[in-house]
């Protein structure tokens, strides 16, 4: 008789390393009580109509658009900011993202040992590592993850207001888990302050609907599917932790949490994504206000440009019209500088 075969054992040992840890763990981790929380088919329907309701406002919103916008406008602006930024700020980013690296193979130690990498997917170990690489970067792609992560710390506050740290019983584990938070809070001010306030000066409300749709698309496309399929908790979309079922029961009616508490949780986290992340700009603007005032007010050269490259085609449009006309060419063209100049 034939022993397992090759994929067999491959696969075996995958879900033990990968899945089988919180598996067995139970409770909040995961299991097939927690996975019996929510029914099968609201599984399916919630899932189903999240995401129909996402792709509408995906196409509504035009956020395809807002994300070209956004990458034009970072990388005009870099263009001035990177020569002229000193060398020590560079030296403080890559301080700080050796820091978030440090802290995330930390978290993949501790999941190595406790046979569950599948938690390695949880919402603030995707963020820690995401502004991990944009403090590293230093090109637009770091401002675009800067911007566009910082709803994320509506969740990762969240986690620290209910905290789920059964299972952290590992050596440093649960302090590990504080230290993890708390700079997941922090990080986002200082992304924010980066390039002479560069992220705070051009975040504006669609850019912080468009990190908030990113986060909720990302539950239903992904979390959901993977909870669901392997009955390991990942985000919480299996079965809630239980400082969450508590305060579901002490503070929030019954009919909100139809059909799930999911839903409830979707919305609950886009109505304080919007203050959290205008709190975190209004703090950055205050900075980018104090230091004007120090060390004297520091214009925005990025828009100057802009501003002159758009009142010279203007002029030359102006010009080409004139001569087609065949009159008040030679006055458009006097004008011209003086125009660039006001401008």
């Amino acid at each position: 008789m034939s022993g397992p075969s090759t994929l067999q054992i491959i696969r075996e040992y995958a879900y033990e390393i990968v899945i089988s840890g919180g598996y067995k763990k139970g409770g909040s981790w995961g299991g097939a009580e927690c996975g019996s929380y929510v029914d099968a088919d609201i599984h399916i329907k919630e899932s189903c109509v999240w995401l129909i309701f996402m792709g509408i406002l995906y196409v509504l919103l035009k956020f395809n658009d807002k994300v070209k916008q956004l990458d034009k406008q970072i990388q005009q602006e870099l263009d001035v900011e990177i020569p002229r930024r000193p060398t020590v700020y560079r030296i403080l980013d890559i301080a700080l993202a050796t820091i978030a690296f440090t802290n995330w193979f930390m978290v993949l130690y501790y999941k190595i040992n406790l046979r569950s990498l599948i938690n390695l997917l949880q919402p603030c170990h995707l963020v820690l590592l995401a502004q991990a690489f944009a403090l590293k970067s230093n090109s637009s792609t770091g401002i675009m993850i800067s911007l566009l992560s910082l709803p994320m710390v509506s969740g990762s506050g969240a986690a620290l207001l209910f905290p789920d740290t059964s299972g952290l019983d590992q050596w440093m584990e649960e302090p590990a888990f504080w230290l993890q938070h708390y700079f997941i809070q922090s990080v986002p001010l200082y992304l924010l302050l980066r390039y002479n306030f560069l992220a705070a000066r051009i975040i504006d409300f669609k850019t912080i609907t468009l990190g908030a749709w990113i986060l909720v698309f990302m539950h239903w496309i992904f979390f959901e599917p993977i909870d669901y399929m392997f009955h390991v908790n990942v985000n919480f979309f299996l079965c809630p932790a239980s400082a969450m079922e508590s305060a579901f029961e002490a503070m929030v009616p019954k009919i909100l949490m139809w059909p799930s508490y999911r839903t409830f949780i979707m919305w609950f986290l886009y109505v304080t994504i919007v203050p959290t992340c205008y709190a975190y700009v209004g703090v950055a603007k205050l900075l980018q206000h104090a230091h004007g005032k120090i060390f004297g007010s520091d214009k925005d050269e990025v828009s100057t440009r802009t501003n002159r490259n758009n009142s010279s085609r203007d002029v030359d449009t102006n010009m080409m019209r004139n001569k087609s006309a065949g009159t008040g060419s030679a006055r458009s063209v006097s004008s011209s500088p003086d125009h660039i100049k006001r401008s």
